[in-house]
């Protein structure tokens, strides 16, 4: 008997199917790069490299696509045969508009058509309608008694209908942890979003030592799309310039502009990573003096370092101009507390270049873009006192409300905002605060770095906790609720990702309290914990076991 699976994984799509194709292919792809056999992505000893160089026009982010016509020869005398555990990874962007049904090539029992993908008697419908590039993964587990001696026959039938930028084959990958990070090393090098797929378990970007260059439960804002340029010679990663390959046009280099498919010859450290996120656009209320003229480009953008070292002295990105009014007189980069100014540089052909200095950047911080220095709006003013966050609504009307993220913990405090004055502790770290009018659109927002004082005491913030997390089906987390501001009854809710309410208890308050939550299937849960008006919620993860 044989055993495979396959997932694909895409911007709105993460269904688990199968081929048993690919392996043989990325093996020929192996010979063909200029790198040999090397250390394959996510750490995990493969066959195959990550090739630069292409024979197409065609691209993926910013790297040439294969046409397989061309290899056609090499695929035919170097396909190996696949024998035991073998984990394959496709990455496919569509030259087609409507699926009809017309066949890409076919590997022994394997047939990958526009619409589906076969294997034996089973198939897989596959939807490429969005016209979004997709990873796919393919794990397989073949008995002895199966195992092929002879190199599957090979045939491509049309070779217009995708772009395929690359084929890796992993003989004897089992490990789950290691399928993820090479997953996300494509998607972050071919700029293919996973951060919205079906199953949670594959939305974080991993790193080879079990960290993650996007995480859910931290960055989960900005979760639209993710890119990142930078090096680990483990995983044979090296990107100093990458565009994006779905949704509007952007692009990141370091130092210099090239043409796609060409790298900026820039030194880079050694798991030296810059990952840049985008958000959903606000929904921006009207009705309150607080919209500027203009348009900033880059502020639904997040950039955060990690190990950052190189030469570079600076940031090149070229992205869209906005469709209707012009681009705001300045941009600053922010960490809360410093801002940098981001010059234009080039104005044409419907794009705006930015040049991004590289030197006020730190490890692990989060870096955002704003047309303001401080208070974006006249008629409300957020800011920091130790270990405290300050909000003047003596200009605006009542009826908004505060809502604020720790980009340490995660944890997002909404809560009715006063008249005039307030003041609520906060830690340490940096905020996202938003004041929301009552549709819950964006009067303002802004980003604080919170600062403590030795000379003061600290007020204690609320902890919401959930550990472990992520927990498998089967298993509890334990919720500890601490420090919130009242000791009134509170309410906790359990929702799944759609928003139904999956559980609900209220309980009365006390200091230290804890309870269990558990999720009935794999998936990505909300806890969140009503006290009176406020609310604080987190993110549970649950995994299969």
């Amino acid at each position: 008997m044989s055993r495979s699976n396959i997932k694909v994984v895409s911007k709105k799509d993460g269904r688990q199917t199968c081929p048993r194709w690919l392996g043989y292919l990325a093996m020929f792809m192996s010979i063909l790069s200029a790198h040999g056999q090397s250390t394959a992505p996510g750490g995990v000893f493969g066959a195959s490299a990550w090739a630069r160089f292409g024979d197409s026009s065609d691209f993926i982010g910013n790297y040439r696509s294969i046409n397989l016509l061309k290899l056609k020869s090499q695929a035919d005398t170097s396909i190996p045969p696949m024998q035991g555990a073998t984990t394959v990874f496709l990455v496919l962007k569509p030259n087609f508009t409507v699926a009809t049904g017309a066949q890409f090539f076919e590997l022994g029992d394997i047939v990958l058509y526009d619409n589906q993908l076969t294997h034996g008697a089973s198939n897989t419908m596959l939807d490429f309608g969005d016209q979004q590039p997709k990873i796919i993964t393919l794990t397989m587990q073949r008995s002895p008694r199966v195992k092929r001696n002879q190199a599957p026959s090979f045939q491509l039938v049309d070779s217009s209908l995708f772009s395929v930028a690359e084929l890796i084959y992993y003989p004897l990958l089992r490990d789950r942890e290691d399928v993820k990070r090479v997953n996300s090393y494509l998607a972050l090098k071919y700029s293919v979003p996973i951060t919205a797929v079906t199953d949670p378990n594959w939305r974080d970007y991993w790193t080879q030592d079990q960290g993650r260059y996007w995480d859910f439960n931290i960055d989960k804002v900005y979760d639209l799309r993710v890119m990142g340029v930078g090096k680990s010679q483990d995983e044979d990663f090296y990107q100093t310039q990458t565009q994006s390959s779905s949704s509007s046009f952007i692009r990141w280099s370091l130092d210099s502009i090239k043409g796609q498919g060409v790298m900026p010859k820039i030194n880079v450290g050694e798991d030296a990573f810059l990952v840049f996120s985008e958000r959903v656009p606000a929904s921006m209320a009207i009705q309150y003096p607080c919209v500027r003229n203009g348009s900033n480009p880059l502020g639904n953008w997040k950039l955060k370092p990690q190990q950052w070292k190189s030469k570079a002295s600076h940031l090149l990105v070229s992205l869209e101009m906005p469709s209707k009014g012009g681009v705001v007189d300045s941009v600053f980069m922010t960490d809360g507390a410093s801002y940098t100014f981001i010059p234009v540089v080039s104005q044409a052909g419907g794009t705006v270049t930015y040049r991004i200095p590289l030197a006020p950047l730190s490890d692990g911080m989060h870096y955002f873009f704003t047309d303001t220095r401080g208070n974006p709006c006249s008629g409300i003013s957020i800011g920091t006192a130790p270990n405290q966050l300050t909000v003047d609504n003596s200009g605006l009307a009542g009826g908004l409300r505060l809502k604020s993220m720790d980009y340490t913990t995660g944890l997002i405090v909404e809560e009715p905002l006063a008249n005039g004055r307030s003041t609520r502790p906060i830690g340490s770290g940096q905020h996202q605060v938003w004041v929301l009018d009552d549709q819950g659109r964006t009067v303002v927002e802004q980003i604080i770095k919170g600062s403590g004082n030795s000379g003061q005491a600290a007020a204690s913030t609320p902890l919401v906790l959930l550990a472990p997390n992520p927990i498998a089906v089967g298993q509890s987390a334990t919720l500890r609720i601490e420090d919130l501001p009242d000791h009134r009854p509170v309410t906790v809710n359990l929702t799944d990702a759609s928003g139904r309410l999956m559980s609900t208890q209220t309980l009365a308050y006390r200091i230290g309290m804890s309870l269990e939550l558990s999720g009935p299937t794999p998936g990505m849960y909300t806890v969140t914990v009503y006290q009176g008006s406020r609310s604080f919620s987190q993110k549970l993860l649950v995994v299969g076991q």
